[in-house]
C-alpha cells in the first residue's frame, strides 16, 4: 500500500544542477513544478515525475497537474504551462483546497 502523499509549509528548494537546457534538443526543455506536498506531475495527462525537481519534456503548452499513482487523485489545480524549448520553465502548483 502507497502512503499518502505529505504536506510540508512550502516548497523545498530544487536542484537546477546539470544544464539550463541549452543542451537539449531543440524539441525539449526542463520544467519544475514548485508545490508544497510532494505528488506527480503530470503533463497533459501523461507522468513526468515528482514534485520540486527538474523535468526533461517536450516543449510547448502542456496541461500541468499534480496527484498521485495511480491516477485518480487530484492533488492541484489544473494549469496551462509553456514549457519554453533548451531552457527552464517553472510553474507552481498548490494543493487543491
Amino acid at each position: 500500500a502507497s502512503t499518502p502523499p505529505s504536506a510540508s509549509a512550502s516548497a523545498p528548494p530544487v536542484d537546477l544542477s546539470g544544464g539550463d537546457g541549452s543542451d537539449l534538443l531543440t524539441t525539449e526543455g526542463y520544467v519544475v513544478v514548485h508545490s508544497a506536498v510532494d505528488g506527480v506531475v503530470y503533463l497533459s495527462g501523461f507522468v513526468a515525475g515528482a514534485t520540486n525537481q527538474k523535468l526533461k519534456t517536450h516543449c510547448g503548452l502542456r496541461y500541468a497537474r499534480v496527484g498521485v499513482v495511480p491516477m485518480g487523485k487530484w492533488l492541484s489545480e489544473g494549469k496551462t504551462v509553456d514549457i519554453k524549448c533548451q531552457k527552464i520553465s517553472e510553474v507552481t502548483l498548490e494543493p487543491a483546497k
